[in-house]
């Protein structure tokens, strides 16, 4: 094998794995348990009477909290596929608008440029990549940006 064949799939090997993300401390399929565990401190169950019901096809927001990226503020929510599945969604916003660009950048350093779109005036974008996560930013001028991801083919997720 010539070294610009070798360099090549290492390049492509990196492209390929680099959307692949679970979140942070959370791999896909974890308990709310595991990730309250995992996080430290940082997230906490919600009561069943304070959940807000589905927020996708089948999947429940059991978990929420902060995360901090220097100065970077996230309050975070954690859904999980229903009837005892594992974390299915992970949906983050940061706590005021002036962070918007914060938060593109952190993402646009962890996973590269987003795939284009027509709001890429906005700075939003959406990171998708085959078989591996589905990464969704939402931004508006004046707004908190918000980010929603989960895995490209989101099932009943289970350990």
């Amino acid at each position: 094998m010539t070294r610009q064949t070798c360099a090549l799939i290492a390049a492509l090997i990196c492209v390929a794995t680099n959307a692949q993300a679970d979140w942070e401390y959370t791999k896909w399929g974890m308990t709310p348990a595991q990730v309250v565990a995992a996080s430290h401190g940082a997230v906490h169950l919600i009561k069943p009477e304070r959940r807000l019901g589905p927020t996708g096809p089948d999947i429940e927001t059991r978990a929420e909290g902060s995360f901090t990226d220097g100065k970077l503020r996230l309050n975070v929510s954690f859904g999980f596929a229903g009837h005892g599945g594992g974390l299915a969604l992970v949906s983050y916003l940061v706590q005021d608008a002036s962070q918007n660009m914060l938060l593109r950048d952190r993402l646009v350093h962890a996973y590269g440029p987003p795939a284009p779109s027509g709001d890429a005036d906005m700075g939003s974008g959406v990171w998708r990549h085959a078989g591996q996560d589905v990464i969704d930013l939402s931004i508006s001028d004046e707004s908190p940006a918000f980010v929603v991801q989960q895995p490209a083919a989101v099932k009943n997720v289970r350990r």
